[in-house]
């Protein structure tokens, strides 16, 4: 159970719960006032995967017991002053999404590393819940097996510096910049661009007397778009307090680096929004390079 508005990638998870495997029946205690998601899912049979009788397998199929067959099932639930009671979940397997990454201008191949190129959906409800693909083909074609009914952002990991994802269709529906829903009807093909060509900033995070500050970190964050994480970017200064931001998609950013902060905090629109006028911004194109000084921002 976790909350609809967390902050932050992997925060808020919620695990006290009180299950009865003999009629299925469960309870949360103690849930705070607020909306969330309920995930739920079966066991896998370890023994039967992993155990030491078990025939010997190989991993597309340790991924099949242990990720891709297993039945799910989710819920939106809003928690106010009193009990929520009668909800019901009804496990069932996900549905199978084909997909295709391609690169502009070069053949997949000619990416080093790309077989580390990893494409995953994060609910856009909970940013812990993720769907994870299978090994991807030489020719870019991937599958995610076994997606439950419900919107999703689209994250694409990958390790070269020079890289951004330039665009995502799904049913010709722009799936980059706003969330993918998967209903129980089987999709299209989801296609996925990436490109070359992208942006970089160097810079330095400076104090009050313009002196460079090492170990402060730095984060990037998009003027727009600002639900979708993957868009963000952090960098710690170096002892000389330079830091330096690769794989950014063009775009308008603000850079901030505060003095002080807790985990993830600016992931909180409400956080952010009394910070505006201290980030630093930046405008980016494709392949440039920029470098700029950012003033800490100190704490109150």
């Amino acid at each position: 159970m976790t909350p609809r508005r967390s902050i932050g990638p992997l925060s808020g998870t919620t695990n006290n719960v009180n299950y009865n495997p003999v009629n299925g029946t469960f309870e949360f205690r103690g849930v705070a006032p607020g909306s969330y998601q309920i995930f739920a899912t079966t066991q896998p049979e370890l023994d039967a995967a992993i155990g030491p009788n078990a025939a010997p397998r190989t991993v597309a199929e340790l991924l099949d017991v242990l990720i891709f067959s297993r039945p799910t099932a989710q819920a939106a639930v809003e928690v106010s002053a009193s009990d929520v009671e009668n909800l019901i979940l009804t496990l069932s397997p996900g549905i199978s999404i084909p997909g295709r990454l391609r690169v502009d201008g070069q053949e997949l191949a000619a990416i080093g590393g790309f077989e580390n190129i990893h494409i995953m959906l994060e609910s856009a409800g909970a940013g812990e819940h993720m769907q994870l693909p299978r090994p991807m083909a030489p020719d870019g074609t991937f599958s995610l097996d076994n997606v439950p009914a419900g919107e999703y952002r689209l994250r694409v990991n990958y390790p070269q510096p020079t890289i951004y994802v330039r665009a995502a269709f799904l049913n010709s529906v722009d799936v980059l910049h706003q969330p993918l829903v998967v209903s129980n009807t089987p999709p299209g093909t989801l296609e996925i661009t990436l490109s070359s060509k992208a942006g970089q900033v160097d810079g330095n995070v400076l104090n009050e007397q313009s002196q460079p500050i090492a170990g402060i970190q730095a984060v990037l964050i998009p003027d727009r778009f600002r639900d979708r994480f993957g868009g963000y970017k952090t960098a710690v200064t170096d002892p000389k307090g330079h830091f330096v931001f690769r794989s950014i998609a063009p775009g308008e950013y603000k850079i901030f680096a505060w003095e002080a902060i807790e985990d993830f905090a600016y992931f909180d629109p409400d956080f952010l929004r009394s910070y505006e006028d201290r980030g630093k911004l930046v405008s980016i194109s494709e392949s440039s390079r920029q470098t700029v000084d950012v003033n800490i921002i100190t704490a109150r």
